[in-house]
C-alpha cells in the first residue's frame, strides 16, 4: 500500500475532546478537497471551533507526536520543532492565526444568533402589548 495514499488518523478533538471527524469539501473553490473538523462544530449549545484542511491537519498530527515523543524522553526529530524560535515554530505561528481568525468566526457567529434571538423576543414582547 502507498503510505502516500493512506488517510491520516482520527483523534479525539484537542479542544473539547469530540472526535475529529473528515470530510470532503464540495464547493467550486476547493472542490474534492478534504477537510477535519470536530463533531461540535457549528453545535450552538457545544461549539467547537477545531478546523483543519488535510495538509494542516497531517502537520497538526506531526508536531502534536514530535511533542509527545519529545516530552516522553524521545528525541523529536520533526523539521518544524528544529525550526523553532521565540514564539514557536513557524508551522506552529501560521495553524495559530488560522485557528484564531476561525475561532473569531465562530464567535461571530454565535453572537449573531444569540441577538436574533434577542430581538425575536423583544418583538414578540411588542406585539403582544
Amino acid at each position: 500500500m502507498d503510505v502516500a495514499l493512506a488517510l491520516p488518523p482520527l483523534v479525539k478533538c484537542p479542544r473539547c475532546s469530540g472526535q475529529v471527524l473528515r470530510f470532503t469539501s464540495t464547493t467550486p473553490k476547493s472542490s474534492g478537497r478534504r477537510f477535519y473538523r470536530c463533531e461540535h462544530q457549528g453545535n450552538y449549545s457545544r461549539a467547537c471551533t477545531f478546523w483543519r484542511w488535510e495538509e494542516q491537519y497531517i502537520s497538526w498530527l506531526r508536531l502534536q507526536m514530535a511533542g509527545t515523543s519529545a516530552s516522553s524522553g524521545g528525541a523529536a526529530s520533526s523539521g518544524a520543532t528544529s525550526r523553532q524560535t521565540g514564539g514557536g515554530s513557524v508551522a506552529q505561528r501560521d495553524t495559530g492565526f488560522e485557528q484564531m481568525l476561525v475561532d473569531i468566526d465562530a464567535q461571530v457567529k454565535w453572537i449573531t444568533y444569540v441577538l436574533v434571538c434577542v430581538i425575536a423576543v423583544v418583538v414578540l414582547f411588542w406585539l403582544g402589548q
